[in-house]
């Protein structure tokens, strides 16, 4: 039966898929979107399903026992790495009850097995296309850095779509070339496409591959894979059979010595190479089939009608996220979408049900969300994030407000921004080992870890919002520039002192974290909710700073903040502080918050030159109007907090 397409059993067959299906339970995790629709193979220690979600959406799940889920969490683990157009797309991993499953994208059509055996071999030309293409898939493998060997070409493996796409579907068996080694750990292939050194005498390598590639070519021409028949080569083309005998030869020496050199081999065979240089280089470029070999393949299916080769619609997961492409994209309702248009977003960001545009400034402040000074109040109901696995260009994402817990869609995604606040997440392994990603944004969400964030390389900015004391461990090493959490954990302060922070916001304030932090004099911003001193003696050794904000608190004094003179910004809101004389020290002072304190001689703000912003409160703004006609600095007022 078709591994990626659900076909009509036989009678005898029915009884077993209902009981193979009534027999398996998927992970708690998919049980409410997903019902298993067909058992598309089933073997002892590993299976595979036909899914399809309420909207009537298919993918395909894999399920491993415990001797062979490492074997598909590797192949798990390429289809999240490889971006090649050539794979479906990685959607989820799930463990439950020592078992492992992979869900991917499903992937409609024929393999090429079934298009053989159903209508016969093919003439030479459409073989050698056939394998032209499939060289060009084993020659994107092999150039990897290390190369990537297959190990199991054949053609149940491969599958023909109906725009005329190939698809390999299954990597339970890839290795990357080890240099140096002189045999693989173990066997892992198919007998019948199988190159000797895979048996174990010596390493396998990308000419493995090729072995494989003309096990499949004689296949395609004669249907059937016995090489050791002479009468499958009796009808073979004298060039063809040449070109198998070369690829499967004992000794790898003797073979062709890449996907590149096997391809040219079949098109001057074939009479590929008189078409020229500039022909063959357009070929290349388009999909994995030309419209003509389509078209023949729905004649051997005995399917008429005029074809054109073309990408397919793409339906999506979420409204929302189809409403944001869209404006994109510049397109309305109704106008067809693809995946390689999806391919070519870079960007998204939705706040709440508010989608935001390339020019406005989104911005995220304790529990309030604000777009260009606005605020967001409203929430999404993006859930899932299978679109976004089809943006494989995406850089930067921002999904807050939304109800999201499962991240996995974005695990092979170039990302380099991450906003998830205001989600139900609590699990971002997918990230783990990003090292593509820069700023990751996940306060007011479920995360009570950074074990996760250990092996992000690039991580610049970090905030998490969680009301537990977090260790710091996993992130000593990291470039670090800036920091937000709501507590660290009393045995993490050394690490903070040795991270190259240079902005930092606490939720709240420690004796430990005083003095850690008042060692930290490389800061340039620094915020604190709920300072709890009367003075800003603990922070006067940091002369760097350019932002102080202390929000709440105990702050009655400013005092000696002359030491501060870099500061053009300075939020003491929410504080009992009196006296606000000291100030006129702050020369490049450009923002101050001072609403809902307990000053009443506002005259010092007439001496700060470069002041242009002064935020207040609605009892304060009459005394601070009062003491111009015209403020050289814009007023803005807010309500008096209740106590």
């Amino acid at each position: 039966m078709n591994r990626e397409k659900q076909t009509r059993v036989p009678r005898q067959e029915e009884s077993l898929q209902k009981w193979y299906i009534q027999e398996q339970e998927l992970p708690e995790a998919l049980k409410k979107e997903f019902h298993i629709v067909s058992c598309l193979s089933w073997q002892e220690e590993q299976s595979v399903y036909l899914l399809e979600d309420k909207a009537g959406r298919r993918s395909v799940i894999k399920r491993a026992e415990e001797k062979r889920k490492e074997v598909l969490r590797k192949e798990a683990e390429c289809l999240k790495r490889i971006p090649f157009s050539f794979l479906p797309a990685f959607l989820s991993w799930q463990e439950e009850d020592g078992a492992g499953w992979l869900q991917r994208e499903y992937i409609p059509g024929d393999t090429l097995w079934e298009l053989v055996e159903r209508n016969g071999p093919l003439e030479a030309e459409k073989a050698g296309e056939i394998l032209c293409r499939l060289c060009g898939i084993a020659g994107q493998l092999h150039r990897c850095d290390p190369p990537i060997i297959h190990r199991d070409f054949k053609p149940q493996n491969i599958v023909l779509t109906p725009e005329g796409n190939l698809f390999l579907i299954d990597l339970g068996t890839v290795r990357a070339y080890r240099e140096g080694a002189a045999h693989d750990t173990q066997f892992m292939g198919t007998r019948q496409t199988a190159a000797p050194e895979q048996y174990g005498y010596r390493q396998t390598d990308c000419r493995t591959d090729i072995y494989a590639l003309g096990v499949i070519y004689l296949y395609l021409l004669t249907g059937s894979m016995e090489l050791q028949r002479p009468e499958n080569l009796s009808g073979v083309p004298e060039g063809c059979r040449r070109i198998i005998e070369k690829c499967t030869r004992m000794e790898p020496e003797e073979r062709y010595a890449s996907a590149e050199e096997l391809e040219r081999a079949v098109r001057e065979t074939t009479g590929g190479a008189a078409e020229g240089d500039a022909k063959h280089a357009q070929r290349r470029k388009r999909k994995w089939l030309l419209p003509v070999l389509f078209v023949a393949a729905l004649a051997l299916l005995g399917i008429s009608g005029i074809c054109y080769y073309r990408e397919m619609p793409y339906q999506f997961h979420s409204e929302l996220v189809e409403e944001a492409v869209r404006r994109q994209l510049g397109r309305t309702d109704g106008q067809a979408i693809t995946k390689e248009e999806l391919a070519g977003i870079e960007s998204l960001r939705i706040c709440g049900d508010y989608i935001l545009t390339e020019n406005e400034q989104h911005q995220q402040h304790s529990a309030s969300h604000s777009v260009d000074g606005t605020e967001i109040s409203g929430s999404g109901n993006i859930s899932d994030l299978t679109d976004l696995v089809y943006m494989k260009n995406l850089r930067t994402l921002v999904l807050d407000r939304q109800e999201i817990t499962d991240i996995s869609p974005l695990a092979a995604l170039p990302l380099e921004s991450v906003s998830l606040c205001r989600n139900p997440v609590t699990d971002i392994s997918a990230l783990s080992g990003m090292d593509t990603l820069r700023e990751l944004y996940l306060e007011e969400t479920g995360v009570q870890s950074l074990e996760d964030m250990a092996e992000m390389t690039s991580l610049r900015v970090l905030r998490i919002g969680n009301e537990q004391p977090v260790d710091l461990t996993p992130v000593a090493e990291l470039p670090l520039e800036e920091l937000c959490m709501v507590m660290v954990a009393e045995d993490s302060t050394e690490i903070l002192q040795k991270l190259p922070l240079k902005r930092l916001r606490f939720h709240s304030w420690s004796m430990e974290l005083e003095e850690a932090v008042g060692q930290m004099t490389d800061l340039e911003e620094l915020t604190i909710y709920g300072y709890q001193y009367d003075t800003l003696l603990s922070l006067l050794s940091l002369t760097d700073l350019r932002t102080l904000d202390l929000y709440g608190g105990r702050l009655q004094s400013v005092e000696g903040i002359e030491a501060l003179a870099k500061l053009t910004f300075l939020g003491i809101n929410n504080t009992p502080v009196q006296d606000i004389s000291p100030l006129a020290a702050l020369e490049q002072l450009t923002w101050l918050g001072l609403d809902n304190t307990e000053i009443t001689d506002f005259s010092v703000l007439t001496e700060l030159k470069n002041l242009q912003w002064v935020r207040c409160d609605e009892v304060q703004r009459p005394q601070i109007e009062d003491m111009a006609d015209t403020l050289p600095f814009t007023l803005e007022s807010v309500p008096v907090t209740e106590e």
